[in-house]
């Protein structure tokens, strides 16, 4: 038996006329527990922890302990403990322990015979296997334990329940069991909820019981949650729209494992009427938010957002303790409210009970036919909205491509430009260091000039001493003219006279008889050294301005064109790294001037420079 049947074979409805389980089956388990799309929670999502306070697991061992396993009485203070939550460490054992199933039960005999044997529904089996729990990295795997073990309890379930058979739900209880026992002890707690605890007449007689269950829920929420139940109707919800899976499953196809585990906690405590006392806690809960939304936003809601409102311990904790609160003692009378009205739809004449049903489905083919009409037109804007959406794509994919074209330009004109600054720059050094060495070279001429003129200064004042305290007038007169005869004759050959000391014509001792035009002879030649070396270092200090200058302008541009995406190609970057030499002819130019006045001056204006080159020598 599938599940994919006419509802009306089961439920004689006629609002709905199909029922599946639904179950989203991805391409896998890794979606997010945070997740708010559109997309229903996959079965098996979620992770049990494993932590257990020391309180707890006291507790736990105490009851353990205070319990055998052959007892048919639990202990007083079960039922409390499970309400607050079997710790996932205990779980399986306590399972086993609540349903009555012992550690060599003799289903678990029977499972290693059933096994072996063949099933009809084994072709079935073998496609749900995949959908079952697709979150759970226990079952994701093709072919794995988990699958192969699943498979086997679907299988031998099938053979033994021959009345049952093979039902997609069932496959989801195991599912559940498997995760916290062998798949032995599964089996043969399966058989127990099955059939100790009823839960096969779910599947039985058409699904009588079903309609049943579902009967006594429309009624408890009518009760219970009136406003709620007035909303439903209003809108036509029926509650086989959410409460089938619910109850077929045991809440294991659509909530996160946290709450199936709870769930299944209570139900192995307490019994059937756990379906019940669950449903009216989840839709309690959700009263508020039912109450605001339409048909297809409540159909919307109970299969997605309502699963992923459980997806914590917090959350899964109040439902299940307001679960337990909840009273449904009027369940009896519901059945004979039902069982009533059974008999009455059963007396009425076919032809009229035809007529009603016709008009039913004619109410329900406008509303469906009211529900694909705005499924068509949300489709078509869907459409629109999507073709949209690609044609923006594409233009934003070429703007991406060109960017990407204009980028990888920009970095080959980048990587241009820095080579082509690294050349300029070992070049600009090494015209540095050359006018390095130009400035030390005349710097070391300066000083030498300097200590020359000094050596001369001084050895014409001591000529001029020995002079003045060792020869008379009439001798100082023939030395001084045969000292000028001869200084006359060293500057006709092209020899400095800086190393004869004038000697004033006046007489000896008398600064009178110093010779301005012998200091002029001997000036003259260091004035023009001087002033061409000068002329040299300026021009050598203009380039080097100029060319620093130069450098930063072209540091700046490269910086825009790093940071500005709007520069049209490398005509930008190279418009202004040109390197003149107006600059430096007019600073030259205006040196040289400087320098020809410098060397045309008068006395004084060599007595001046002689000065300069001295202070200039000692800094």
């Amino acid at each position: 038996m599938n599940f994919n049947l006419n509802f009306t074979s089961f439920i004689r409805s006629t609002s709905i006329n199909s029922f599946d389980l639904d179950t989203p089956t991805g391409q896998n388990g890794d979606e997010q527990e945070d997740s708010d799309d559109d997309e229903p929670l996959q079965s098996g999502m979620g992770e049990i922890s494993k932590h257990c306070t020391d309180e707890q697991l006291a507790s736990w061992s105490e009851l353990v302990a205070n319990w055998p396993v052959s007892a048919t009485t639990r202990p007083k203070q079960l039922s409390m403990l499970v309400k607050n939550g079997i710790p996932d460490t205990v779980r399986g054992e306590i399972w086993l322990r609540l349903s009555g199933v012992q550690h060599q039960d003799p289903a678990m005999e029977t499972y290693r015979k059933l096994i072996t044997q063949v099933c009809p529904s084994e072709d079935i089996i073998l496609r749900d296997i995949t959908r079952t729990f697709p979150a759970n990295d226990y079952f994701r795997e093709s072919g794995g334990t988990g699958q192969e073990c699943l498979y086997r309890i679907s299988k031998a379930y099938a053979v033994y329940d021959s009345e049952v058979g093979y039902c997609q739900g069932i496959s989801f209880i195991a599912a559940a069991l498997l995760l916290q026992m062998p798949e032995e002890q599964a089996f043969s707690l399966l058989v127990k909820i099955m059939f100790h605890y009823q839960f096969r007449h779910l599947y039985q007689d058409g699904f009588e019981n079903l309609r049943l269950k579902l009967y006594q829920l429309d009624r408890l929420v009518q009760d219970q949650i009136p406003e709620l139940w007035d909303h439903f109707q209003e809108l036509g919800i029926e509650s086989h729209m959410y409460a089938n899976q619910w109850f077929l499953t045991l809440y294991t196809a659509k909530f996160p494992l946290i709450f199936v585990f709870r769930v299944l906690d209570s139900f192995l405590l307490d019994g059937v009427k756990v379906l019940f006392q669950v449903a009216l806690a989840l839709l309690s809960a959700a009263r508020k938010d039912l109450l605001m939304l339409d048909f297809e936003g409540i159909l919307k809601y109970f299969r997605i957002s309502l699963p992923k409102k459980y997806r914590n311990a917090e959350n899964t904790g109040q439902v299940v303790r307001s679960a337990h609160s909840t009273k449904v003692k009027k369940l009896k009378k519901y059945v004979a409210e039902y069982e009533l009205k059974e008999q009455e739809r059963n007396q009425v004449d076919p032809l009229e009970r035809v007529q009603k049903e016709n008009k039913s489905l004619i109410e329900n083919m406008l509303r469906l036919e009211f529900m694909i009409t705005n499924l068509v037109l949300g489709k078509m804007k869907s459409d629109e909205s999507l073709a949209s959406v690609e044609e923006e794509y594409t233009k934003v994919k070429l703007t991406q491509k060109e960017v990407e074209e204009f980028n990888q330009k920009l970095k080959e004109e980048t990587n241009s430009v820095k080579e082509l600054f690294q050349r300029e720059v070992k070049q600009y050094d090494a015209e540095a260091e050359k006018k390095s060495n130009i400035i030390a070279e005349y710097k070391r001429i300066c000083t030498k000039l300097s200590s020359q003129l000094e050596d001369a200064q001084k050895a014409s004042r001591d000529r001029n001493l020995f002079f003045q305290s060792n020869l008379c007038e009439s001798c100082s007169t023939f030395v001084t003219t045969a000292l000028q005869i001869a200084g006359n004759k060293k500057q006709m050959n092209g020899e400095s006279p800086g190393t004869l000391s004038p000697v004033s014509s006046g007489g000896i001792g008398s600064p009178e008889h110093h010779s301005p035009s012998r200091d002029e002879t001997l000036l003259k030649p260091l004035e023009n050294e001087l002033a061409k070396t000068k002329i040299a270092l300026a021009e050598a200090e203009c380039r080097n301005d100029d060319l620093s200058h130069q450098l930063s302008i072209a540091l700046s541009e490269l910086e825009v064109c790093r940071s500005s995406h709007g520069l049209s190609g490398p005509s930008r970057i190279w418009k202004n790294l040109t390197f003149g030499s107006t600059g430096k002819e007019s600073k030259r130019s205006s040196v040289e001037e400087s320098g020809s006045g410098g060397s045309g001056s008068n006395s004084g204006q060599l007595l001046t420079s002689s000065l300069s080159l001295q202070n200039f020598s000692k800094k």
